[in-house]
């Protein structure tokens, strides 16, 4: 079953911050769009666009990131909170919450946060 319903394609975006060394670290965080309602359907979300009235049904991982993201955190810490709730190796799980962040941000139900 897939994570999102109505979504397709890819285009992750990325921020830099510098880590302890002084080095630039590529740091993914987003934030939900202030035209987005969402809610909480058992163990998935219901997400409407007020904007163009579409409607989205994210799935318990899709739902887990969904309010993660509304919580602030940024992908390694929804990795981890994926990996964790889902029992998913690292790599994968990954792969799999890039490819849902990037979807949601071409549907505009997210924004990149600098």
């Amino acid at each position: 079953m897939p994570v999102v319903t109505a979504l397709s394609e890819t285009g992750v975006a990325a921020s830099t911050i510098g880590n302890q060394d002084g080095e630039d670290e590529v740091v993914e965080r987003y934030s939900t769009q202030e035209d987005v309602v969402a809610c909480e359907l058992d163990d998935s979300f219901a997400i409407l666009k007020l904007e163009t009235s579409e409607y989205f049904k994210l799935n318990a991982t899709g739902a887990l990131v969904w309010e993660r993201i509304s919580g602030g955190a940024g992908l390694d810490e929804l990795v981890e909170a994926v990996c964790t709730d889902f029992d998913i190796g690292p790599e994968e799980c990954r792969q799999d919450v890039v490819a849902l962040v990037a979807e949601l941000e071409k549907a505009g139900l997210i924004v990149r946060v600098a």
